[in-house]
């Protein structure tokens, strides 16, 4: 990773080099960036994820599902000191990204609460467990969801259905989203194996070692 004195740039590096790791430990999350700069890190993403999620509701409060999202996520100049801005690109029905008006698909990532320590990475993971409904807050309590009108639908049909309920790991789409590729784990696997055979092979060559320096000791000894 380059260093750049500039802090905002370095934690952008840092931010970027933690978005590519991620992709390669993942089949469910991917992302572009969006205009970038030839000579500096980039500072907007657009993320697509792979889950089941919900879209809307029908006029019998049921739910609309879809399989692919898009999120956006700019890095503003004062950032960390001032949060990613969040917006869904596609659709979402949840309690804590508005779903309709100006503001739609404005994401709640409740910052204040989080801290300046969390890297983009992990920001991408929070987005993708809410479009999960792993991760939400339908309360009208502090901090209060940002559409109370799917929270009002949450607390109201979806967990007295039993369709979800994060409290009882009801969730929409209850798959890990940090799986391994099948390119990751072919890598970790050749590592393994190589791993292990250089450790057995440093064992032969000590038995060996050891008995050439005592021929009274054999590994095949008949009258044991």
């Amino acid at each position: 990773m380059k260093i750049y004195k500039d802090p905002l740039l370095q934690r952008l590096a840092l931010d970027h080099e933690k978005m590519i790791a991620l992709s390669k430990q993942t089949d469910l999350i991917s992302f572009e960036l969006v205009k970038p700069h030839r000579s500096l890190p980039p500072e907007h993403y657009k993320i697509t994820y792979k889950v089941k999620s919900i879209i809307s509701v029908n006029q019998d409060q049921s739910p609309n599902y879809s399989s692919e999202h898009v999120a956006e996520i700019k890095l503003p100049a004062s950032y960390p000191a001032v949060p990613p801005i969040c917006y869904m690109k596609t659709d979402a029905w949840h309690p804590n990204i508005r779903s309709s008006g100006s503001y739609k698909g404005r994401i709640c990532i409740n910052n204040k609460a989080i801290g300046f320590w969390q890297t983009l990475d992990m920001l991408v993971i929070q987005i993708g467990e809410m479009l999960q409904y792993k991760n939400y807050h339908a309360l009208h309590v502090a901090p209060f969801p940002e559409d109370p009108v799917v929270a009002k639908w949450v607390r109201e049909y979806a967990e007295p259905q039993g369709l979800l309920n994060s409290d009882k790991s009801i969730f929409v789409d209850d798959r890990s989203l940090m799986k391994p590729s099948k390119e990751w784990v072919k890598s970790r696997n050749k590592s393994n194996v190589i791993k292990i055979l250089s450790v057995k092979q440093k064992n032969k060559e000590k038995i060996n070692i050891s008995n050439s320096n005592n021929p009274s000791i054999s590994l095949n000894n008949k009258n044991e």
